[in-house]
């Protein structure tokens, strides 16, 4: 019976360049030797890095020690595959999390003038609410239960604007770090339509004074509201739990949900992953959400019951990673371009801003492939790459830039090395030079 095959599973990180990304290895093999051996000739047959750190366990003990319980179902479910044949499989938890997404939006997104464009801005300091909101947050027959969150840094009239007996708030902070931090802060408030703080909020600057920092807030990105029938209490503890979420990976992040642009992206990004939704809705907890968008406010109600959904894991999983990770490269890529048509204005006379961005993300697409990561090195590949006329990888026909990037040296004795085969071809004529220095 020793040698009788079992389904043995462990948990590992799959390596790929500098990331890495959880995953749980199911085997079938008759030892936990055995089942080693499996993985060490897996990682060479399919040219694999896999980490882990413990010994390969029994499924069901493996159950019981180590696994998320909303996973077990789906582990056990692909070990099922398992046989003399496939003797091994990687389970991706984060991508089995993305596999829940919906073929249909989970939420109504609905953007709404907030006020009429030829209404005139009155005289007074404050304006009244805009009678376009007070269905989506004060309906008639429920009118109490709107609240919102203000970020306190985005205003210096916060948070003496709302410390005030009549109304409840709390800072999403605890303790001493809630005193440290009381001009920075995110704040649970409690808001009826009857009260100033109301008007403060949904009042836009007078003439002339767009650009101060008056006490109407509409304009200020501080924060959105939501109703619900929650008590505050729990509403607090609700919030509390995302102001540091845990990536996928097992990384700490601020998480700037209180920020109405931040929340937007995110909510867009979750329109048809219910199990996410549930998640930050708390359920049913959360009835919708109204975010202010320059002249217009946004509103999100749930269309499904999300009550009835399983909510996922408090974090931001791989594909939200990914997408944070495009969205920075962009930026750092357009800067990037910035940064050059500054420091060559001729590149202007031979390209346009949109070949140059080509090129630019072309070569960092490279230089990450082959272990380059600092930005200015990129940089200088890039301008290289233009001044030649073609790209870092394709310029040389004798593919002598490849094997350097292949090579085991370092980032700077790489760019030493291209640069001077640059200068090379420059020489043989092979290469024409249209911008002259290029050595950044």
């Amino acid at each position: 019976m020793q040698n009788e095959n079992r389904i043995y599973a462990v948990d590992a990180q799959l390596l790929s360049g500098n990331e890495s990304e959880a995953a749980v290895v199911l085997i079938y093999a008759p030892n936990a030797e055995l089942a080693k051996n499996k993985i060490t000739i897996y990682q060479q047959q399919h040219q694999l890095r896999l980490n882990y750190s413990l010994l390969p366990l029994p499924l069901e003990l493996y159950f019981q020690r180590h696994a998320d319980g909303a996973l077990i179902e789906p582990i056990r479910t692909a070990s099922r595959d398992l046989s003399d044949a496939r003797a091994l499989i990687i389970f991706m938890p984060n991508r089995f999390e993305q596999s829940d997404k919906t073929d249909s939006p989970c939420l109504i997104k609905t953007e709404v003038l907030l006020r009429n464009p030829n209404e005139a801005r009155g005289p007074f300091l404050f304006q009244a609410l805009p009678d376009s909101v007070i269905p989506y947050l004060w309906p008639e027959d429920d009118s109490d239960n709107c609240y919102v969150i203000v970020n306190a840094e985005s205003s210096a009239w916060f948070p003496t604007g709302f410390e005030r007996d009549d109304i409840r708030f709390a800072c999403l902070y605890k303790g001493e770090q809630a005193e440290r931090m009381r001009n920075i802060a995110p704040y649970l408030i409690k808001l009826p339509a009857s009260h100033s703080f109301a008007e403060e909020l949904f009042s836009t600057p007078m003439a002339g004074k767009e650009n101060d920092d008056g006490p109407q807030q509409w304009y200020k990105h501080f924060g959105f509201f939501f109703r619900s029938r929650a008590e505050f209490d729990d509403l607090l503890q609700h919030f509390r739990k995302f102001m540091i979420l845990p990536t996928y990976d097992e990384r700490q992040l601020y998480f700037r949900f209180y920020d109405p642009r931040v929340l937007e992206d995110y909510l867009d990004r979750l329109l048809c992953y219910p199990k996410k939704l549930a998640a930050f809705f708390g359920g049913s907890l959360i009835e919708s959400i109204v975010l202010p968008k320059g002249d217009y406010f946004v509103h999100y109600a749930p269309n499904t019951d999300l009550s009835a959904v399983t909510p996922a894991k408090k974090q931001f999983d791989k594909f939200e990673m990914d997408i944070f990770i495009a969205q920075r490269n962009q930026s750092l890529l357009a800067g990037l371009a910035n940064d050059m048509l500054v420091a060559k204005p001729v590149l202007a006379e031979y390209y346009d801003r949109e070949t140059i961005e080509k090129v630019v993300h072309h070569c960092y697409q490279v230089c990450h492939k082959h272990g380059i990561y600092q930005t200015s090195v990129i940089g200088i590949f890039s301008l290289l790459s233009l001044a030649c006329g073609s790209v870092m990888d394709i310029a040389d026909p004798q593919r002598e830039i490849n094997r350097i990037l292949q090579s085991q040296l370092s980032e700077q004795e790489k760019l030493y090395e291209i640069k001077k085969r640059f200068a090379f071809l420059a020489n043989q004529g092979i290469i024409q030079n249209k911008l002259g220095e290029t050595n950044g």
